[in-house]
């Protein structure tokens, strides 16, 4: 059986401790620790959607007070 090469690095560290004897640990499947595309973006856009709506509001303020003032 091949293990990945966290897990063995892991299961040697541990070993040079006190605890001698270590059980496996959890590893989840690669396709669960991968993100798609889609939701880095959406990730992304919740970070950057509060600058751009204050500089929005901003931007049409000053709009508003230009016509006015036409």
């Amino acid at each position: 059986m091949l293990m990945d090469p966290l897990v063995l690095y892991y299961l040697q560290q541990a070993r040079r401790g006190k605890h001698d004897a270590i059980g496996p640990i959890y590893a989840a499947p690669h396709f669960l620790q991968r993100a798609t595309v889609r939701q880095f973006l959406a990730g992304l856009w919740q970070m950057v959607r509060p600058v751009v709506w204050s500089g929005a509001k901003n931007l049409g303020r000053e709009t508003l007070r230009t016509g006015g003032d036409i």
